[in-house]
Protein backbone atom coordinates (compact mmCIF):
# COMPACT_ATOMS: atom_id res chain seq x y z
CA UNK A 1 0.00 0.00 0.00
CA UNK A 2 1.31 3.11 -0.72
CA UNK A 3 1.73 6.13 1.28
CA UNK A 4 -0.43 8.39 -0.51
CA UNK A 5 -3.65 6.19 -0.05
CA UNK A 6 -2.89 6.29 3.72
CA UNK A 7 -2.77 9.99 3.82
CA UNK A 8 -5.87 10.40 2.03
CA UNK A 9 -7.64 7.96 4.18
CA UNK A 10 -6.30 9.91 7.22
CA UNK A 11 -7.37 13.11 5.50
CA UNK A 12 -10.32 12.10 5.01
CA UNK A 13 -11.07 10.51 8.33
CA UNK A 14 -10.23 14.03 9.52
CA UNK A 15 -12.70 15.75 7.33
CA UNK A 16 -15.15 13.54 8.76
CA UNK A 17 -15.01 13.83 11.96
CA UNK A 18 -14.17 18.28 12.21
CA UNK A 19 -16.81 18.72 9.74
CA UNK A 20 -19.16 16.59 12.08
CA UNK A 21 -18.29 18.39 15.10
CA UNK A 22 -18.30 21.89 13.34
CA UNK A 23 -21.90 21.63 12.06
CA UNK A 24 -22.83 20.17 15.22
CA UNK A 25 -21.05 23.21 17.32
CA UNK A 26 -22.53 25.70 14.07
CA UNK A 27 -26.23 24.23 15.02
CA UNK A 28 -25.83 24.73 18.58
CA UNK A 29 -25.19 28.71 18.34
CA UNK A 30 -26.58 29.26 15.54
CA UNK A 31 -29.88 31.38 17.66
CA UNK A 32 -27.36 33.37 19.86
CA UNK A 33 -26.62 36.68 19.35
CA UNK A 34 -23.82 39.27 19.80
CA UNK A 35 -20.77 40.33 17.68
CA UNK A 36 -18.26 37.58 19.17
CA UNK A 37 -20.88 35.01 18.60
CA UNK A 38 -21.09 36.20 14.86
CA UNK A 39 -17.59 36.00 14.45
CA UNK A 40 -17.66 32.10 15.36
CA UNK A 41 -20.67 31.18 13.14
CA UNK A 42 -18.47 32.42 10.71
CA UNK A 43 -15.22 30.76 11.87
CA UNK A 44 -17.30 27.86 11.93
CA UNK A 45 -19.01 27.89 8.47
CA UNK A 46 -15.08 28.40 7.26
CA UNK A 47 -14.25 25.13 8.79
CA UNK A 48 -16.96 23.04 7.45
CA UNK A 49 -16.59 24.17 3.85
CA UNK A 50 -13.04 23.53 3.70
CA UNK A 51 -13.74 19.79 5.47
CA UNK A 52 -15.92 19.02 2.52
CA UNK A 53 -13.18 20.72 0.17
CA UNK A 54 -10.59 18.22 2.52
CA UNK A 55 -13.20 15.58 2.13
CA UNK A 56 -13.37 15.52 -1.93
CA UNK A 57 -9.60 16.21 -2.00
CA UNK A 58 -8.72 13.16 -0.24
CA UNK A 59 -11.24 10.85 -2.35
CA UNK A 60 -9.57 12.56 -4.77
CA UNK A 61 -12.23 13.65 -7.07
CA UNK A 62 -11.04 17.78 -6.35
CA UNK A 63 -7.15 19.05 -6.83
CA UNK A 64 -6.14 16.26 -9.24
CA UNK A 65 -3.65 18.14 -12.26
CA UNK A 66 -1.49 16.92 -14.47
CA UNK A 67 1.64 16.98 -12.61
CA UNK A 68 0.35 15.23 -9.53
CA UNK A 69 2.66 12.76 -8.47
CA UNK A 70 -0.26 9.91 -7.18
Amino acid sequence: MQVSYIADAVGVIGAIVVGFFSLRFLRKEWNLKGADIGVTKVMLTLLAIGCVEAFLVGLRILGQSPLSTH
